[in-house]
Formats: structure tokens, C-alpha cells, sequence
């Protein structure tokens, strides 16, 4: 879906009767390429945090941070 929107954003910015075959094929390969990587090193990040989710210290300092983020959000709605 990202890809489609990427070239049709580029479609548009440009004019798109003067695009050749061979520029597409390059923004298709560069956002192929660019994807990929993204999603790899999301996927390596993800294989790394898996022990500390299944660490019970680890998740209870999870938990505590994020109930800290979610209180300091709800104080600033309600100042606000």
C-alpha cells in the first residue's frame, strides 16, 4: 500500500506523461529496496526486545513507564 501511495505522489508532483519506463523501474526498485531494509531492521530490533518482554523485572519496568507516560498525559489534558 505504502508503494502506491509513493508513486502516486510522484505522479502527481511531476509531470507524468514525461516519466519514462526506466524512471519507474528505478523508484520501484529504490522503495523495494528501502522497504526492505526498514522492515528487516524492525524485525531485528524485535528479535533483540523479545527477552526483555519475557523477563519479569523487565515487563514490570515496562509497565511502570508506560502507566508514568500515560498518567503525565492525562495530568496535561486535564491542566489543559
Amino acid at each position: 500500500m505504502r508503494c502506491f501511495i509513493l508513486f502516486g505522489a510522484v505522479a502527481v508532483v511531476g509531470e507524468a506523461g514525461r516519466i519514462t519506463v526506466a524512471a519507474w523501474g528505478e523508484l520501484a526498485l529504490v522503495t523495494v529496496v528501502v522497504l526492505a531494509g526498514v522492515d528487516l531492521g524492525w524485525s531485528a530490533l524485535a528479535v533483540r526486545g523479545r527477552p526483555l518482554l519475557l523477563d519479569e523485572r523487565s515487563r514490570r519496568m515496562g509497565n511502570r513507564v508506560s502507566a508514568g507516560v500515560m498518567a503525565g498525559a492525562a495530568v496535561l489534558i486535564a491542566v489543559r
